[in-house]
Order: structure tokens, then sequence, then C-alpha cells
């Protein structure tokens, strides 16, 4: 590049100072906003990779079919690793692992001295741990939880417990006041990490060896085994037959199923579906597709605006172009000089995107809740990419129109360039279209999931995790006290997480033909008044009296009622046995309207509710609609008078619900952001042909007004070549968001039923926003002078 057509170039841009901003704020806000959704794209894919020898490490997860039902579980029977280490070579090594306070639930409390902090990311696991999870340790070694009453903490858990204190041998304790010695210090693992290890206690500390440890049927632990470099799946698949026959068959005869095992790669387990008790939320495949088809949108559309908008000052450009030819100049010099300034808009626009981009990167983090580097200067190789995506499509789409405008003839500009800017148009258009009629199912998706009946009333209720030693050793006269606040309506308790946590559970049950059937069901274990406080109907039969305990009684739900073929009714008194030897008198006392605490993902299933006070772990509080902020700080004051050493936590079930649609609204607010953006700059290249063709047309709209012709038949004239356009780019966009949007809500178990109105709403939205951006133009030049357009000739 010459120091002469750069000076140029440089003159060419600021005297055009019109075309110019609008061909900077287009790049660079497309850019900007491709990078960051690319940069997201790419911390979502490169989960668990920091982690060696991860593309041998695999999760063991369980298929089992239960009297033809199945159910797929993240997790595994707990003799389950250690027996393929002992049957396939190829697999070296296996470690269990689960939550502090329970399979998924890994939170919990630790103190060190009088100092306690609370951890999300609290697990158990076995001393083969370090043996698949070689972890970055700073301090100990691979036999750190060998032995009973260990721990390994992270660098950022040892700083809050110990401050400037040596962590290695201290002892911690838990919230169940057991304690644990510090063996060893690891790195703090990256935020892309799955399973995000802070504190890993030893398993034999909780479970020194027990009948449980034979058991295979359930999915008590999640396994992770590893393996040799040559290892294959399909190597455990070709003999599982016989592993099933030899370990688990008399089990699963008994249950009238069989079972199989999905070996997950750790490095897809992230994105891929998640099954049954999951530890962590998994990311989203469709979000991610969804990003990434923004990011090349909006790519694509900037592409076609600079395009678009250079073919249109291209025809202002005509007699410079005709100049330049007859006093010498070459094609190859005239497209040099246009791609210059090209190059020269490039840089400008990567200087703009990476301050833009700078600016945005807190707020961005924030919302996809990822940890990238907020200073550029610091990571040269994201302003490297900037740089290089700017001159990609800078470039790129000024190839056309240099070569166009190095070639073009007096009577050869308006035909040709005119069509051609249609089908960039067009294409922006489609594209708009397909990104507003998208979101517009994904909102009609959201609003159902939100009004489905859940089958009771989660307005008004509050959940406490009883997670504090001295309150479950008095829960009883602690939930008394709960219920003689003022403001309190009704207490309960239930034994897992609501929402969240179900325990599943197969056993027999009478049907109405009489015979035994296995029943795989979930499982709740309640307290007294949980049908009142919940607000669930019994549409059959009577609650929970005292000699219901130990599932001697149990409420069904009408799923089940009626897949056992009974009437709610006719159910009362149906018989369940658990196991061939049960020796107690077990029966259907109730029968419970359906209702659900799971995610809106998941079918309708069989449900069982068991009486058992003792194993509630959670209060469900109904509070009175009036001052319920006072009624929770009274709540609170009784949590300190029983003496708890935890902070008073709780959390709110309409929250918790909301909670469930995390992945809807994510990809609605993504569906919005990137609509808006592509919408913005498909808005200026409308605003660039406009103002082409208006120009254009000037002396034959001059000439009928002068004959006559009204200000209403001026502008649908002038407006009738964008119709033919939009209509065009309507067709197109939305038959795209017709397949993208079936194929989204092939998800749901509950899903809206695809109709018109997506596609009706998006044509009138589109259509109001491409007639106020044309409408400045167009009444500018029908109220202007006739004679002033004329006197120009």
């Amino acid at each position: 590049m010459e120091l002469r057509e750069l000076k140029f170039a440089t003159r060419k841009l600021i005297k055009d100072s019109n075309h110019t901003l609008i061909n900077l704020i287009g790049l660079t806000i497309s850019i900007s906003f491709s990078f960051l959704i690319f940069l997201y794209v790419f911390e979502q894919g490169s989960y668990d990779k920091h982690i060696v020898d991860a593309e041998n490490i695999y999760r063991v997860s369980s298929d089992f079919h239960i009297n033809g039902h199945q159910d797929i579980y993240s997790n595994s029977p707990r003799p389950m690793g250690k027996t393929l280490v002992e049957e396939f070579p190829s697999i070296i090594a296996a470690t269990k692992i689960m939550g502090y306070n329970g399979l998924q639930i890994h939170s919990g409390f630790m103190w060190q001295n009088e100092n306690h902090i609370k951890s999300d990311h609290l697990f158990v696991a076995d001393s083969n741990f370090l043996k698949v999870f070689n972890l970055p340790l700073l301090q100990g070694d691979a036999r750190a939880l060998q032995n009973p009453n260990s721990a390994i903490i992270s660098k950022a858990a040892a700083k809050k417990l110990f401050g400037s204190e040596e962590p290695m041998g201290q002892t911690i304790t838990l919230e169940d006041q057991s304690t644990a010695q510090v063996t060893g210090i690891f790195e703090d693992l990256p935020n892309a990490s799955y399973m995000k290890f802070e504190v890993i206690v030893s398993y034999t500390t909780f479970y020194p060896g027990t009948n449980s440890e034979i058991w295979w049927y359930g999915g008590h632990v999640y396994t992770y085994i590893k393996t040799t470099s040559s290892f294959e799946p399909k190597i455990v698949q070709e003999r599982w037959d016989d592993f099933f026959n030899k370990y688990m068959k008399p089990t699963f005869d008994e249950l009238n199923g069989t079972a199989s095992i999905i070996l997950q790669p750790l490095l897809d387990l992230y994105l891929s579906d998640e099954f049954i008790w999951e530890p962590y939320p998994h990311g989203s495949k469709t979000n991610i597709r969804t990003f990434t088809l923004i990011g090349i949108f909006l790519l694509l559309v900037a592409a076609f605006n600079y395009a678009n908008l250079s073919l249109s000052y291209a025809f202002h450009r005509q007699e410079e172009m005709r100049t330049k030819r007859i006093l010498g100049a070459s094609k190859i010099q005239i497209v040099k000089q246009n791609l210059t300034e090209a190059a020269l808009t490039s840089a400008l626009v990567a200087l703009l995107s990476i301050s833009l981009v700078g600016t945005l990167l807190p707020i961005f983090n924030q919302f996809t809740e990822q940890i990238a580097p907020i200073n550029l200067i610091s990571t040269p190789s994201h302003s490297l990419i900037i740089l290089g995506m700017s001159l990609l499509i800078t470039l790129a789409a000024s190839i056309f129109p240099s070569f166009k405008i190095a070639s073009m003839a007096s009577d050869e500009v308006a035909p040709n360039n005119l069509t051609i800017r249609k089908i960039f148009v067009s294409g922006q258009l489609s594209i708009a279209v397909a990104l507003i009629a998208c979101t517009i199912i994904v909102v009609d998706q959201l609003s159902y999931l939100r009004r489905i009946d859940v089958g009771f009333d989660k307005e008004n209720l509050v959940v406490l995790h009883i997670n504090d030693r001295n309150l479950r050793k008095d829960l009883d006269a602690f939930q008394n006290k709960v219920k003689t606040i003022s403001g309190v309506v009704d207490v309960t308790r239930i034994d897992e997480p609501p929402v969240t946590g179900a325990n599943e559970f197969t056993y027999q049950m009478q049907s109405k033909s009489g015979a035994f059937v296995s029943n795989p069901s979930q499982t709740f274990e309640v307290g007294h008044d949980f049908f009142k406080t919940m607000g669930i109907d019994l549409i059959a039969g009577r609650p929970f009296k005292t000699e219901d305990t130990e599932y001697k009684g149990v409420i069904i739900n009408e799923f089940l009622s009626d897949k056992m073929g009974y009437s709610p009714e006719e159910a009362i008194g149906a018989k369940l046995i658990f196991g061939e030897d049960d020796p107690i008198d077990r029966k259907v006392i109730g029968v419970a309207k359906d209702f659900r605490l799971g995610s809106v993902h998941d079918p309708d299933q069989a449900m069982t509710i068991s009486l058992n006070e003792p194993r509630g772990r959670y209060l469900i509080i109904r509070l009175d609609e009036k001052n319920q902020q006072k009624t929770i700080n009274k709540i609170k004051s009784e949590w300190s008078n029983f003496g708890s050493n935890l902070p008073f936590q709780f959390t709110v079930m309409t929250d918790d619900f909301e909670q469930l649609l995390a992945r809807e609204n994510r990809l609605f607010e993504l569906l919005v952001i990137g609509s808006i953006l592509i919408i913005l700059i498909s808005c200026l290249g409308l605003i660039g042909l406009v103002a082409h063709i208006v120009t254009q047309r000037t002396k034959e709209i001059g000439i009928r007004k002068v004959m006559g012709a009204s200000s209403a038949h001026l502008y649908a004239l002038l407006q009738t070549d964008f119709l033919k356009t939009y209509l065009i780019a309507l067709a197109i966009g939305s038959v795209v968001a017709w397949f993208i949007g079936n194929s989204w809500l092939e998800n749901y178990s509950y899903r809206i039923d695809m109709s018109g109105f997506p596609f009706a709403a998006t044509a009138v939205i589109s259509l109001l926003i491409i007639l106020f951006t044309l409408s400045y133009h167009t009444f500018h030049i029908i109220k202007s002078n006739p004679i002033d357009s004329l006197r120009d000739e």
C-alpha cells in the first residue's frame, strides 16, 4: 500500500463522512458482538480440556429398563467402577464421587476454629480419585484421600479458611460435626470445569464399608473411569451381556428389568444431554448453535451491508471513475485504490471494535456467566482476531464492488447494480425475519411453560434447608415454633430439595388384575400437612396419619393410578411389596392430583409419597401474602434462637421454578439481542439503498408532481420495489424459522403447537420497521420542490 494511495483513501473517507460513518457503525457492531459470541462459544466448547488425560476419562451413566419404563441416570451403582476395572484391562482406574449433602447436593459449610465458609462445590470421593482426575496438586500426593477423615482443598478454599497460615495438616470441621485433616492442596480449577471441585473429603469418612457397596440397583454415586489411549467404548458394549449376566441379572430379574451403561467422554459431557440427578446443569447445544448462527449472521449481514453501500456509492463516483480512466488509470489501479479504502476502513473498525469489546466484556461475562479476560491488551491474540475478522469481512465484501466500480460505464450502473443490491438486502431481511420469528416462538413457548398447571399453588412458598446439626436434633420443636409465627400459614417437610430433587425407587404394586407389577416411581418422603401446605388436592382416600410411617401407607399420584388400571377410588387399598421377602403390609391410602416438581422437559411420571418426618431436611413454609419480609425476619430470629451456627438462607418456590427455565430465558435473551443488532445493521443497508434509488428517481418524481400526482400515489410508487424485496425475504425467513422452531420444540414434553401467529406477528413487526426506515428519504423527496430537481438537468 503506497503512501499516496493511503492519503487519497483517507481524504475520500473524510469527504464522504456519512457513507464512512454508516459503514463504521455497521461493521463495528457486527464484528464486536460476533467476536463476543465466538468467545463464548469457544469457552463452552473448552470444558475440562485442562484436565490431564481428559480424552481418556469417561463418566459411567446407567440406562435402566424396568417393566417397560426407561430411566437414564447420570450415576451408577457403587460396585460399577471397581468391577469394570476388574473385567476390562483397558480400564485402568475408577472412582466414586458424590455430593457432601447427598448425591447431587454438593453445598455445605466448613469451620476452622471460629472461621466458617460455605462451599457450593463440596464433594466426597474415594481413594482412587486422584488416579482418575490428576488435579494440579500444589501440596500432597496421590495418596491424599486414602485414609478416613482426610480432605484435599483448592488454593482459594485454603485461603478463605486459613488465611496466611499453612493449611497442610490442619483440621476442618464439617457441618455434620465430622472432621477432616487437610492432606492436599490443589490449584483452583478454571471456570470451564463441569465438576467444579473445591473441597473433596475422603469417601471412607462417611462410608467405611457397608452392604450398599455391593448393591447393583440404584444410582448411588457418580462413577468416572480412566482408560488407556487405545480404549474404545464399543469394547464394553460388545461384552456387556456377559457382564450384566454375571453381576446384575439376579437383581434386575427381581425387578422385571434390564440395565446397560452409557460411557460419556469427559470432554463431551458438559454439552451432552442431561440425565437424571445431574450434579450441575449442562450447557445447551441449542443455545450454542443459536449463538453461533447469530454470530455468523451478524458477519454476513455486515458483509452484505458493506457491499450494498459500496455499490450504492459507486453511482455517485461514476464520473470520478470515468475521469480516472480517461487520465490513464488502469482497472487494477482503481481496484487497488478501492481496496486501500477498504483496508483503511477495516483498520478503523478494528480499533473501534477492540474498544467496544473491552467496554462490553464485563457486562457480557455477567450475562453468560463466564470469565473472559477483560483487558484485551493483555491478551493480544484477541486483538489480532478482531483485526483479522475486520480485514476479512471488509476486504471480502469489497472485491466485487471494487471490480464493478473499475469496469463500469455510464450506461450500465443503475440496472445491474440495483438488482445485485436487492439480492443483498433480501438476504439481510431474510435473516432478520427468521430471527424475529424464532424469538416470538421462544416467547410463546416460555409463556406456555409458565402457564402450565404444576398441580399445586407455588406462590407464597419458601424453602429452608435444615443443614445445621443443632436444628436437626430439635427440628420438631423448631418446626412447631415456626408454625406459631404470625404470618406463617402452614409448615411441612420433604427429604429432597423441592423442584430439583427426587429419589426414585422400584417396587411391586398390585394392579387391578391382582398381579404385582414392578413400578419405577419418583419417591418423596414428606411430613404431616404436606398436601395441605403445598395446596395439592387429594382426589381419593385420606391424608397421612402417624401409623402410615415407613411406607406402611403411601399416597400415589393420578398418573400411577391410571397406569395400574385403577380409577382413583379403586386404587385405595392396593398393596405394595418392597422386595420378595417384604414382611410389612403396605397399601395405598390416597391418590393425589398430578403435580410436578421437576423440569418442564420431562414427561409426567409415577409418584409415590410417604410419611417420614425424621428424613425431612427441608422445611416448606407457606406464608401469608401480607408482610412476608417481616414474617421471614421472625423465622430468621427463631433460627438463631435455636442455636444455629449457620447463616439463615432460604429460597422462594416461584424463583426455583423460574430457574428451571434458565436455558429458555438465556435463549430468549440472546435471540432478542441478535435480532436487534441484525435489524439495526439491515436498516443501515436499507438507508443506503433507498437513498440511491430515491436519488435516481428524483427527476421522475418531479415530473409526476408537476403532472398532478398526489403524495400518497408517489409514496406507494417508491415503496413498491422495496415491498417486493421484503415479501421475498419474508417468505424465505419464515420457512427457515419454521424448520428451526419446530426442531427446537421437539425437546419439550409440553409444547405449543406451531401456528401462524409467530409468522403473522413477524410480518407486521418487520414491515413496520422497514416502512419506518424507508419513510424519511421517501417523504423528503416527495415534499421537495419539483422545480429544484428539474432545474438540475
